[in-house]
């Protein structure tokens, strides 16, 4: 019997791009780090999985929600991975962090600030 875990890691971020560009943006940073398995444009959801950067073995699973947030767009991210009991790898908080990068990183997406000033 095979002792496993599940290692979970979310995050919400707001853009001030319109949805559509948002989400084709995010489609294009998975596939750059990994796979979009399915896209579900009318739900706004977008399920694929991390490769890059995480430890050998089992990929963290990805699902992103997408929508309209005044005049822009939120994101709820959530990754999940299967792991064994005994050595945690945090391959979620890992994939997590690379994906945040990339966005971070991406020339088109622009977050928006919460802070006041």
């Amino acid at each position: 019997m095979a002792l496993e875990q599940e290692s979970r890691a979310n995050a919400k971020l707001t853009f001030q791009n319109p949805p559509a560009v948002t989400a084709e943006a995010i489609i294009d940073i998975v596939n750059s780090i990994g796979k979009v398995k399915t896209v579900h444009r009318e739900s706004g959801v977008i399920d694929g999985k991390i490769t890059r950067g995480v430890a050998f073995g089992t990929s963290p699973r990805l699902k992103i929600q997408v929508r309209g947030s005044g005049e822009g767009t939120e994101i709820d991210i959530d990754l999940r991975c299967t792991e064994s009991a005994l050595v945690n790898y945090h391959r979620a908080e890992k994939a997590l962090r690379i994906l945040t990068e990339q966005i971070a990183s991406h020339p088109t997406l622009r977050l928006a600030s919460n802070t006041g000033w």
